[in-house]
């Protein structure tokens, strides 16, 4: 019992027409992945020029505001919460005067003016600096970070 071999012609045809659908199929796929990706790049770009716009405005941030009320200067004590995560042994270990150090300035001049202390510890991380040094910058400027901020 043999089969007779199918028509050549509607094979061809048969064939034809997946390879034209599944070229259209993916030509489509391809200019949305497309589209969607420069919408992504056009979108990182700006937030990338609004961090770097408000970097340049927080580095002309005076260290000592000089002109402004006693009660704006003086920082609220920091509430300890049960949560507060407790410094590891290295982080005492690390060298007193960290203020004076120029590449951690920016962090402090950020807690002192009243960026939230996870965005600058996120920031810290993101540049290299040590997470003990980073506890320790915490630390010294009288910050808490709680636990379930930075997990």
């Amino acid at each position: 019992m043999s089969t007779a071999p199918l028509d050549r012609e509607r094979t061809l045809a048969a064939i034809n027409a997946f390879i034209i659908s599944t070229t259209y199929f993916i030509d489509e796929f391809a200019r949305t992945c497309h589209s969607k990706l420069d919408e992504a790049d056009k979108t990182l770009t700006r937030t990338n020029e609004i961090i770097c716009m408000l970097e340049s405005k927080l580095s002309t941030v005076p260290d000592e505001p000089e002109n402004m009320p006693a009660a704006a200067v003086e920082q609220a004590p920091a509430q300890a919460s049960t949560s507060a995560v407790a410094q590891p042994e290295a982080a005492t270990a690390a060298p007193s005067g960290l203020q004076s150090n120029p590449e951690y300035a920016m962090y402090y001049r950020q807690l002192k003016v009243g960026i939230p202390t996870v965005q600058v510890f996120n920031k810290m991380i993101m540049s290299s600096v040590p997470r003990e040094t980073a506890f320790k910058i915490i630390e010294e400027s009288g910050k808490t970070l709680a636990l379930d901020e930075i997990l």
